[in-house]
């Protein structure tokens, strides 16, 4: 049997503003509860985000979106889940762990990417403003490769692509291990991700 992962007050806060949407069926509000409650890592990482108020809301994704959740940064930070997928076999509950665990990462680099993105823009700018030919690959190299600039940041957005990624897989790892029977080999498996 597995164990209900803990809460936070933070996170309940909004998971309850979550459930005054209009479009939030009370079932919608549980798959989203449960799926939180069966991987550890996942709600320790939500916790954390919502203690630290990484992000501000969960949201509703518009109907025909083919996605199953995005981040978006704006306004504090919005996790936006497709509450028509919920409990479908294209969003299952091991999907929306990964999901989850995915989108939360990504409130937990959002500052990091805003900052990398205005040394960018900044750099591009000032360059733009000087006479003659301008040659921006130097700039462009040093968002690549964070190695090129001192700007720890200079990389943020590769960085955040590759532990979203990981993070996703850490909530989804921690479910199947939560939720697999005791002396059952856990079955990495259920999950169109790994397909």
């Amino acid at each position: 049997m597995a164990t209900l992962a803990p809460i936070g007050t933070n996170l309940q806060n909004r998971l309850n503003a979550f459930s005054t949407l209009s479009s939030v069926t009370p079932a919608a509000y549980q798959a989203i509860v449960s799926a939180i409650q069966a991987s550890p890592a996942l709600a320790a990482e939500l916790n954390t985000a919502a203690d630290n108020n990484n992000f501000a809301a969960f949201g509703a994704m518009g109907a025909g979106t083919n996605a199953g959740a995005e981040f978006v940064a704006s306004n504090g930070g919005t996790i936006k889940l497709n509450i028509d997928t919920l409990g479908t076999p294209n969003l299952s509950q091991a999907n929306l762990v990964f999901l989850l665990g995915h989108e939360t990462q990504h409130s937990l680099d959002a500052a990091d990417v805003a900052t990398a993105n205005q040394t960018f823009s900044n750099s591009i700018t000032a360059l733009a403003q000087n006479a003659g030919p301008q040659n921006y690959t130097s700039i462009l190299a040093a968002m690549q490769n964070a190695n090129a600039n001192a700007n720890a940041n200079a990389n943020a957005n590769a960085n955040d692509e590759a532990t979203v990624q990981i993070s996703g897989w850490n909530a989804y790892v921690s479910y199947v291990n939560n939720t697999t029977p005791a002396g059952v080999t856990p079955n990495y498996n259920t999950s169109y991700l790994s397909a």
